[in-house]
């Protein structure tokens, strides 16, 4: 069926940017038109309740509670949390070709949606630029003097923010890293575990920053004589989820140029050319840009969309294959077919 104004999808590949098939899958999560109109009257039914029951509107804007009597910041298919000190109630999601978010402010009594037809486009980078607006005393928004002072108070110089920025790997499972990046006066968290988005942290303190749409949050812990500086991951009440570790050591050229060459997976029937890229190494998809691989430890690099790959060895030490290890599909496993010539 043809759809008029339907905009088309599209990605970045290595010859520039091309058109993508519409994503095919569960109607609901996935696969559905829409506009900006109909989604903010989506919103809207939030306030004033048309469709489905108060009973129903509140539960959804209600954290979960736990079988351990935790709480979860996740509703009923909503993410609860704060930004800039102002309460917020969202949800965003990609597919091929199209990146979106929606957002609301319940006590500002405003919502904002971004939809675009590009997925490299970081729609959660766009929608906190309102949140400054708010916070700062916007028209539109109603956060008191007490809470802007508050907030004022927190702000920590480029020079400060700078020096804890870095790529952190998780102490417990160095399948997960972290990238800590300041960003006009923001401190950005960018986990290549995850789903390879940049988001903002809220200050809370000098040294703890919140993680948007969580209780958790991630804290600054300065460095000491026999270790650099660190970030731990707390909960709510102050206890210790995990510690990221800050990464010092790069590989060796002699310990890059043995991983270079054609790799091939036969679970998923692609093969992966693996190149020197400046000082580090790439993974090179075909007909798509290199994706720069981050060192996290021994063998083991980070990257944008393959998560975490981790480099294979045979008996005799040789690199013989690597895995790619993102969040939803672990394990993946790429076997050597060509060293470098």
């Amino acid at each position: 069926m043809i759809l008029p104004y339907r905009a088309s999808g599209y990605s970045q590949e290595l010859s520039g940017f091309g058109n993508v098939s519409e994503a095919v899958g569960v109607v609901g999560n996935a696969s559905v038109y829409t506009t900006i109109r109909d989604l903010l009257l989506w919103e809207q039914n939030f306030a004033d309740v048309r469709v489905g029951t108060p009973a129903d509107i509140a539960a959804m804007q209600a954290q979960t509670v736990l079988t351990s009597g935790r709480s979860s910041a996740y509703g009923f298919g909503l993410a609860i949390g704060q930004s800039r000190g102002l309460r917020t109630i969202e949800h965003a999601g990609s597919d091929r070709g199209i990146a979106t978010n929606a957002v609301r402010y319940p006590d500002q009594q405003l919502a904002v949606v971004v939809l675009c037809n590009l997925d490299t486009i970081d729609v959660n980078s766009l929608t906190p630029s309102y949140d400054r607006h708010l916070s700062r005393g916007h028209p539109c928004g109603s956060i008191s003097q007490q809470q802007r002072s508050a907030l004022a108070s927190r702000e920590l110089s480029d020079d400060e923010l700078a020096n804890r920025a870095g790529l952190y790997r998780s102490s417990s499972n160095t399948d997960r890293a972290i990238r800590i990046s300041v960003r006009n006066s923001t401190v950005i968290a960018r986990s290549f575990y995850g789903d390879d988005t940049d988001v903002e942290l809220t200050p809370v303190s000098a040294n703890r920053f919140r993680l948007p749409g969580s209780t958790n949050a991630l804290e600054f812990v300065p460095a000491t004589a026999v270790r650099p500086h660190e970030w731990h991951i707390v909960d709510n009440a102050g206890k210790q989820l995990d510690v990221l570790e800050l990464v010092t050591s790069e590989p060796s050229t002699m310990d890059l140029r043995s991983s270079v060459g054609e790799y091939r997976s036969l679970e998923i029937d692609v093969t992966y050319t693996v190149a020197l890229e400046g000082s580090g190494l790439a993974v090179r998809p075909p007909g798509r840009a290199p994706i720069v691989l981050q060192p996290v430890a021994k063998d083991v690099f980070a990257g944008d969309s393959v998560g975490t790959v981790k480099f294979l060895r045979d008996a005799r030490g040789a690199v013989s294959g690597f895995t790619v290890n993102p969040d939803k599909a672990r394990g993946i496993r790429f076997d050597r077919v060509k060293p470098a010539g």
